[in-house]
């Protein structure tokens, strides 16, 4: 049974008391439909936004109230509470209420569980812990297997790698080209303009540039990649946001789902995330490099019997 990493349900005034010291830990709203929202925000319009934001802040009330009432609450209509449903994949309010409701069921016995293990850790700290963990476990509930597997398929048989990223995701660049380099992968990470055009300029068709941008806004980085595929150059982007002009212009994007920074400048949770999913991505190529090897090692022994046959 899949068990997921989430808060638990809470009362209408927002809290509740978890066996943990009274801390009051923040609601998080079911993982399909805050995902959901999540991905799409970028293109939701100002009245459809403050109804995912309410979605997202109040989930247990969402999941009970009328369409009426939810456009009452979100100062907005009904028209745009459907098309706010509409725009996130769902036929209807009922549609959404039902995943909201299904969600909320199904996600409180882990991070109860969290919560006996982190008693005396302080309310600030456990919102940290949780928001990582939530990011991370988004991450991979969405984990395209299809767009990884082309990934590290391109990025085995390259002939460099070219990581870009600024600031945060700049760190997540140099985090894992540190790890591709470990298998013998020519890589090079890239966090400022000046450099990226400098080695776009030597790139060829048999180069991967994998661009990494959680909001996927990054003026460079979205250049970066339009600038590789015009030559021809494999182009990656790993972001939070499919809508975003740097997935948009990639040949194929890898998703992440994390929360939006608790303050300005605050990438934890995001870069975290990103880290995880490549991981993964490390992992897999480790395996079809290891698999590779194996074939290779039992060919060259039946060559070897042939000849001493012979």
């Amino acid at each position: 049974m899949e068990v997921a990493i989430a808060p638990t349900t809470r009362p209408a005034n927002g809290s509740r008391d978890n066996g943990c010291g009274g801390l009051t830990v923040r609601h998080e709203a079911s993982l399909e439909v805050s995902i959901r929202i999540r991905t799409h925000l970028p293109m939701l319009r100002p009245a459809e936004r403050r109804v995912a934001d309410y979605v997202l802040a109040s989930p247990g009330d969402a999941v009970v109230a009328s369409i009426g009432e939810l456009a009452r609450r979100c100062q907005t209509s009904p028209a745009t509470v459907s098309k706010f449903c509409r725009a996130l994949g769902y036929a209807n309010l009922a549609t959404l209420r039902r995943s909201l409701a299904a969600d909320l069921a199904g996600t409180r016995l882990a991070w109860d569980q969290i919560l006996t293990v982190l008693g005396d850790v302080p309310q600030p700290a456990l919102e940290a812990c949780r928001s990582i963990l939530l990011g991370i476990y988004n991450t991979f509930r969405i984990f395209d297997r299809a767009a990884v597997e082309a990934a590290v398929e391109r990025i085995d048989r390259a002939r460099h790698v070219l990581l870009v990223g600024s600031g945060g995701s700049g760190i997540v660049a140099s985090f894992i080209a540190q790890k591709f380099l470990r298998l013998g992968v020519a890589t090079v990470a890239m966090s400022d303009p000046s450099t990226c055009r400098d080695h776009l300029a030597l790139a060829t068709p048999d180069d991967v540039l994998i661009a990494i941008s959680h909001r996927g806004e990054t003026a460079y980085v979205v250049d970066a990649v339009r600038d590789a595929r015009q030559r021809g150059v494999y182009a990656i982007a790993v972001t939070q946001r499919p809508g975003s002009p740097v997935a948009m212009a990639a040949d194929i994007r890898l998703l992440t789902s994390a929360e939006e920074p608790l303050w300005p400048g605050d990438s934890t949770r995001g870069r975290l995330a990103a880290m995880a999913l490549f991981d993964a991505l490390h992992a897999l190529l480790v395996a079809v490099r290891a698999a590779t090897e194996r074939t290779a090692a039992i060919d060259n022994e039946a060559t070897a019997r042939r000849v001493s046959d012979e």
